[in-house]
């Protein structure tokens, strides 16, 4: 059985055909190119490329730079939505900015949270957890015992120019730094429900 297991695993390996040379080179580009030197055909090339076809070496930081993509369009969405947001109460999170992988999330540039700090942020803003999964750039990696799949630990990652980042700032700074007065005007996200 398992050798059965193994040989649809390579077959299938096999099977998926390897990317063109020049998309090879192109992927090797793009990731070093810095995103404001980015135009918006080359995004739309490399989003085009499917990672199962290029070489393992290039897969993590092809992850990498796409995840950070999608976040950088979702948080410009959410700028236009202003900083009160009315999720929806089964909101759908957006699958393609989000990664399972912490080492592709470093490499995109996502700053990892405590635990206390999400818990801060959840309180500070007043959303649920799935509201600044849907809203911000929030990712929240399970972390699974091998043998039992009992939960070891969660990971938290935000981007460090989603708004919310202030409100980590501030938590780090030791007290109410980063938008938490509301003299000048709200700075940062706050859900309505």
């Amino acid at each position: 059985m398992i050798v059965l297991g193994l040989a649809l695993t390579l077959w299938a390996a096999a099977a998926q055909p390897a990317a063109a040379p020049e998309d090879v080179k192109f992927v090797e580009v793009f990731i070093k190119t810095s995103i404001s030197d980015l135009t918006a055909a080359k995004i739309e090339h490399f989003m085009a490329i499917d990672a199962r076809t290029l070489p393992k070496k290039l897969r993590l930081s092809y992850q990498a730079r796409r995840v950070e993509l999608h976040t950088l369009k979702q948080l410009a969405e959410g700028r236009k939505k202003g900083t009160v947001r009315t999720p929806e109460k089964d909101c759908a999170v957006p699958a393609e900015a989000k990664s399972d992988e912490p080492v592709a999330l470093v490499q995109a540039g996502f700053m990892e949270l405590q635990e206390d700090e999400e818990q801060y942020l959840l309180d500070k803003t007043q959303c649920t957890e799935r509201d600044l999964l849907c809203e911000s750039s929030l990712q929240i990696i399970v972390e699974r015992d091998r043998k039992t799949q009992k939960v070891r630990r969660r990971r938290y990652f935000l981007y460090p120019s989603d708004p919310l980042s202030a409100f980590i700032a501030g938590y780090r700074a030791g007290g109410n730094v980063g938008g938490n007065t509301n003299f000048f005007g709200r700075s940062n996200v706050l859900c309505s429900h």
